[in-house]
Protein backbone atom coordinates (compact mmCIF):
# COMPACT_ATOMS: atom_id res chain seq x y z
CA UNK A 1 0.00 0.00 0.00
CA UNK A 2 1.39 3.46 -0.90
CA UNK A 3 1.79 6.36 1.53
CA UNK A 4 -1.38 8.11 0.37
CA UNK A 5 -3.38 4.94 0.94
CA UNK A 6 -1.99 4.56 4.46
CA UNK A 7 -2.99 8.11 5.39
CA UNK A 8 -6.38 7.61 3.79
CA UNK A 9 -7.08 4.61 6.01
CA UNK A 10 -5.68 6.42 9.05
CA UNK A 11 -8.13 9.22 8.39
CA UNK A 12 -11.11 6.91 8.53
CA UNK A 13 -10.80 6.18 12.26
CA UNK A 14 -11.00 9.79 13.54
CA UNK A 15 -13.73 10.35 10.95
CA UNK A 16 -15.83 7.56 12.45
CA UNK A 17 -15.18 8.88 15.97
CA UNK A 18 -16.19 12.37 14.84
CA UNK A 19 -19.44 11.05 13.35
CA UNK A 20 -20.29 9.10 16.52
CA UNK A 21 -19.47 12.09 18.74
CA UNK A 22 -21.63 14.33 16.58
CA UNK A 23 -24.54 11.88 16.81
CA UNK A 24 -24.23 11.64 20.60
CA UNK A 25 -23.94 15.42 20.87
CA UNK A 26 -27.09 15.84 18.78
CA UNK A 27 -28.95 13.49 21.12
CA UNK A 28 -27.71 15.43 24.16
CA UNK A 29 -28.80 18.71 22.56
CA UNK A 30 -32.27 17.30 21.87
CA UNK A 31 -32.56 16.13 25.47
CA UNK A 32 -31.45 19.52 26.78
CA UNK A 33 -33.99 21.28 24.55
CA UNK A 34 -36.79 18.98 25.73
CA UNK A 35 -35.92 19.74 29.33
CA UNK A 36 -35.90 23.48 28.71
CA UNK A 37 -39.14 23.45 26.72
CA UNK A 38 -41.01 21.52 29.43
CA UNK A 39 -43.59 23.84 31.01
CA UNK A 40 -44.31 23.67 34.78
CA UNK A 41 -48.07 23.31 35.28
CA UNK A 42 -50.49 22.43 38.07
CA UNK A 43 -53.16 19.75 37.83
CA UNK A 44 -55.81 22.49 37.51
CA UNK A 45 -53.84 24.20 34.72
CA UNK A 46 -53.70 20.92 32.84
CA UNK A 47 -57.42 20.26 33.27
CA UNK A 48 -58.30 23.72 31.89
CA UNK A 49 -56.07 23.49 28.82
CA UNK A 50 -57.51 22.65 25.43
CA UNK A 51 -54.09 22.05 23.95
CA UNK A 52 -51.39 21.63 26.60
CA UNK A 53 -47.65 21.80 25.85
CA UNK A 54 -46.06 18.64 24.49
CA UNK A 55 -43.82 18.36 27.56
CA UNK A 56 -44.85 19.39 31.06
CA UNK A 57 -43.47 19.31 34.59
CA UNK A 58 -46.00 18.46 37.31
CA UNK A 59 -45.24 18.16 41.03
CA UNK A 60 -47.40 16.46 43.62
CA UNK A 61 -47.95 13.39 45.75
CA UNK A 62 -48.78 10.00 44.30
CA UNK A 63 -51.54 7.69 45.47
CA UNK A 64 -53.37 4.64 44.16
CA UNK A 65 -55.12 4.99 40.81
CA UNK A 66 -58.03 2.99 39.35
CA UNK A 67 -56.14 -0.29 39.76
CA UNK A 68 -55.58 0.19 43.48
CA UNK A 69 -52.46 -0.74 45.39
CA UNK A 70 -49.95 -3.33 44.23
CA UNK A 71 -47.80 -5.67 46.26
CA UNK A 72 -44.04 -5.76 45.81
CA UNK A 73 -43.31 -9.32 44.62
CA UNK A 74 -40.15 -9.66 46.72
CA UNK A 75 -40.94 -7.74 49.90
CA UNK A 76 -44.72 -8.28 49.82
CA UNK A 77 -45.13 -4.62 50.85
CA UNK A 78 -47.91 -2.40 49.44
CA UNK A 79 -46.79 0.00 46.71
CA UNK A 80 -47.96 1.93 43.65
CA UNK A 81 -45.27 0.71 41.25
CA UNK A 82 -42.41 -1.76 41.45
CA UNK A 83 -39.34 -2.81 39.51
CA UNK A 84 -37.39 -6.01 40.12
CA UNK A 85 -33.85 -6.53 38.81
CA UNK A 86 -32.50 -10.09 38.84
CA UNK A 87 -28.81 -10.82 38.29
CA UNK A 88 -28.11 -14.56 37.86
CA UNK A 89 -24.83 -16.36 37.20
CA UNK A 90 -24.70 -19.63 35.30
CA UNK A 91 -21.99 -21.93 33.98
CA UNK A 92 -21.69 -22.87 30.33
CA UNK A 93 -19.23 -24.82 28.20
CA UNK A 94 -17.13 -23.00 25.61
CA UNK A 95 -15.44 -25.83 23.72
CA UNK A 96 -13.46 -27.50 26.52
CA UNK A 97 -13.49 -24.52 28.89
CA UNK A 98 -16.14 -23.98 31.57
CA UNK A 99 -17.09 -20.31 31.84
CA UNK A 100 -19.51 -18.24 33.88
CA UNK A 101 -21.96 -15.68 32.56
CA UNK A 102 -24.14 -13.21 34.46
CA UNK A 103 -27.55 -12.37 33.02
CA UNK A 104 -29.72 -9.39 33.98
CA UNK A 105 -33.50 -9.69 33.85
CA UNK A 106 -35.86 -6.79 34.61
CA UNK A 107 -39.59 -6.75 35.32
CA UNK A 108 -41.79 -3.71 35.96
CA UNK A 109 -45.40 -3.13 36.87
CA UNK A 110 -47.37 -0.68 34.73
CA UNK A 111 -50.17 0.34 37.10
CA UNK A 112 -51.56 3.87 36.64
CA UNK A 113 -51.39 6.12 39.71
CA UNK A 114 -52.97 9.40 40.77
CA UNK A 115 -50.76 12.47 41.03
CA UNK A 116 -52.34 15.20 43.17
CA UNK A 117 -51.34 18.72 44.17
CA UNK A 118 -53.21 21.53 45.97
CA UNK A 119 -55.27 22.30 42.85
CA UNK A 120 -56.51 18.85 41.85
CA UNK A 121 -55.27 15.55 40.49
CA UNK A 122 -54.31 13.86 37.23
CA UNK A 123 -53.86 10.25 36.17
CA UNK A 124 -50.23 9.24 35.69
CA UNK A 125 -49.15 6.21 33.65
CA UNK A 126 -47.06 3.76 35.64
CA UNK A 127 -44.46 3.43 32.89
CA UNK A 128 -43.40 7.01 33.67
CA UNK A 129 -41.35 5.66 36.56
CA UNK A 130 -39.48 3.23 34.36
CA UNK A 131 -38.84 5.29 31.23
CA UNK A 132 -38.45 8.95 32.10
CA UNK A 133 -36.69 11.19 34.52
CA UNK A 134 -38.40 11.67 37.84
CA UNK A 135 -37.13 14.05 40.49
CA UNK A 136 -38.04 12.58 43.86
CA UNK A 137 -38.22 14.21 47.26
CA UNK A 138 -36.57 11.27 48.99
CA UNK A 139 -34.47 8.28 48.00
CA UNK A 140 -35.88 5.12 46.45
CA UNK A 141 -37.28 2.42 48.67
CA UNK A 142 -35.37 -0.71 47.79
CA UNK A 143 -34.51 -4.13 49.10
CA UNK A 144 -32.06 -6.74 47.89
CA UNK A 145 -31.31 -10.35 48.75
CA UNK A 146 -28.56 -12.78 47.76
CA UNK A 147 -28.38 -16.55 47.98
CA UNK A 148 -26.00 -16.22 50.92
CA UNK A 149 -28.54 -14.08 52.79
CA UNK A 150 -31.22 -16.69 52.22
CA UNK A 151 -29.01 -19.56 53.37
CA UNK A 152 -28.42 -17.70 56.62
CA UNK A 153 -32.12 -16.90 57.06
CA UNK A 154 -33.34 -20.43 56.42
CA UNK A 155 -34.56 -22.69 53.64
CA UNK A 156 -38.24 -21.83 54.17
CA UNK A 157 -37.69 -18.15 53.33
CA UNK A 158 -35.63 -19.25 50.34
CA UNK A 159 -38.44 -21.43 48.98
CA UNK A 160 -41.10 -18.77 49.58
CA UNK A 161 -39.09 -16.15 47.70
CA UNK A 162 -38.42 -18.45 44.75
CA UNK A 163 -42.11 -19.32 44.62
CA UNK A 164 -43.14 -15.65 44.61
CA UNK A 165 -40.67 -14.83 41.83
CA UNK A 166 -42.05 -17.70 39.76
CA UNK A 167 -45.71 -16.79 40.41
CA UNK A 168 -45.00 -13.16 39.43
CA UNK A 169 -43.40 -14.40 36.17
CA UNK A 170 -40.14 -12.67 37.09
CA UNK A 171 -37.86 -15.72 37.02
CA UNK A 172 -38.15 -19.44 37.67
CA UNK A 173 -35.29 -20.67 39.82
CA UNK A 174 -37.29 -23.43 41.54
CA UNK A 175 -36.27 -26.09 39.04
CA UNK A 176 -33.60 -24.25 37.04
CA UNK A 177 -31.31 -22.97 39.80
CA UNK A 178 -28.32 -20.74 38.83
CA UNK A 179 -24.97 -20.76 40.62
CA UNK A 180 -25.95 -17.58 42.43
CA UNK A 181 -28.36 -14.72 42.01
CA UNK A 182 -29.23 -11.33 43.44
CA UNK A 183 -32.69 -9.77 43.46
CA UNK A 184 -33.34 -6.03 43.89
CA UNK A 185 -36.79 -4.56 44.29
CA UNK A 186 -37.58 -0.86 43.91
CA UNK A 187 -40.95 0.44 45.00
CA UNK A 188 -42.96 3.64 44.70
CA UNK A 189 -44.93 3.97 47.91
CA UNK A 190 -48.13 5.99 48.58
CA UNK A 191 -47.83 9.69 49.50
CA UNK A 192 -44.44 9.94 47.83
CA UNK A 193 -43.73 13.47 46.58
CA UNK A 194 -42.36 13.54 43.04
CA UNK A 195 -41.79 15.99 40.20
CA UNK A 196 -42.66 14.29 36.94
CA UNK A 197 -41.54 15.18 33.42
CA UNK A 198 -44.28 13.80 31.19
CA UNK A 199 -46.37 14.17 28.03
CA UNK A 200 -50.12 14.99 28.30
CA UNK A 201 -52.32 12.64 26.27
CA UNK A 202 -56.09 12.75 25.83
CA UNK A 203 -58.02 10.70 28.40
CA UNK A 204 -61.83 10.66 28.44
CA UNK A 205 -62.83 14.31 29.07
CA UNK A 206 -59.40 15.43 30.24
CA UNK A 207 -55.73 14.52 30.17
CA UNK A 208 -53.42 11.93 31.63
CA UNK A 209 -49.63 12.03 31.86
CA UNK A 210 -47.63 9.53 29.80
CA UNK A 211 -43.93 8.77 29.70
CA UNK A 212 -41.30 10.67 27.79
CA UNK A 213 -38.78 8.71 25.87
CA UNK A 214 -35.92 8.74 28.30
CA UNK A 215 -33.28 6.79 30.15
CA UNK A 216 -35.02 6.13 33.44
CA UNK A 217 -32.70 8.25 35.54
CA UNK A 218 -33.90 9.49 38.94
CA UNK A 219 -32.49 12.80 40.07
CA UNK A 220 -33.08 15.28 42.87
CA UNK A 221 -32.45 18.61 41.15
CA UNK A 222 -34.04 19.56 37.82
CA UNK A 223 -31.75 22.58 37.42
CA UNK A 224 -28.72 20.32 37.80
CA UNK A 225 -30.28 17.88 35.33
CA UNK A 226 -30.56 20.64 32.72
CA UNK A 227 -27.00 21.79 33.43
CA UNK A 228 -25.68 18.23 33.07
CA UNK A 229 -27.50 17.81 29.74
CA UNK A 230 -25.96 21.06 28.45
CA UNK A 231 -22.51 20.02 29.69
CA UNK A 232 -22.79 16.62 28.01
CA UNK A 233 -23.86 18.24 24.73
CA UNK A 234 -20.92 20.66 24.80
CA UNK A 235 -18.43 17.89 25.62
CA UNK A 236 -19.56 15.64 22.78
CA UNK A 237 -19.65 18.58 20.37
CA UNK A 238 -16.01 19.37 21.26
CA UNK A 239 -15.06 15.75 20.60
CA UNK A 240 -16.77 15.92 17.21
CA UNK A 241 -14.93 19.14 16.28
CA UNK A 242 -11.52 17.83 17.39
CA UNK A 243 -11.81 14.55 15.52
CA UNK A 244 -13.19 16.32 12.45
CA UNK A 245 -10.08 18.50 12.40
CA UNK A 246 -7.84 15.46 12.85
CA UNK A 247 -9.64 13.75 9.97
CA UNK A 248 -9.21 16.82 7.76
CA UNK A 249 -5.47 17.00 8.53
CA UNK A 250 -4.85 13.30 7.89
CA UNK A 251 -6.88 13.29 4.67
CA UNK A 252 -5.08 16.47 3.60
CA UNK A 253 -1.74 14.73 4.08
CA UNK A 254 -3.09 11.78 2.10
CA UNK A 255 -4.04 14.16 -0.71
CA UNK A 256 -0.62 15.84 -0.73
CA UNK A 257 1.08 12.43 -0.73
CA UNK A 258 -1.07 11.39 -3.68
CA UNK A 259 -0.10 14.52 -5.64
CA UNK A 260 3.61 14.08 -4.85
CA UNK A 261 3.43 10.44 -5.87
CA UNK A 262 1.68 11.37 -9.12
CA UNK A 263 4.38 13.84 -10.17
CA UNK A 264 7.27 11.64 -9.15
Amino acid sequence: MNVAGVFLWLGLFPGVVAALSAAIAAGSVRRSRRLRRAVPVTCRDLADMRKPPKKVIVAGRVNAGPGGLLTGPVTMRPCLWWQVDVYSTREYRDNTVTRQRTVHDLRRSGNAVELADDTGSVLLDGDVFGKVIVAAEDSDSSWGVTTQDMVEEGKRRHRLLLGRLRDADICDFVENRPLEFTVFEKRLEPERKVTVLATPVRHEQGWRLAAWRGDGAIVHDLAQLRADADKEARKNARFAVVFTKVTAVVLGIAGIAQVVQFYT
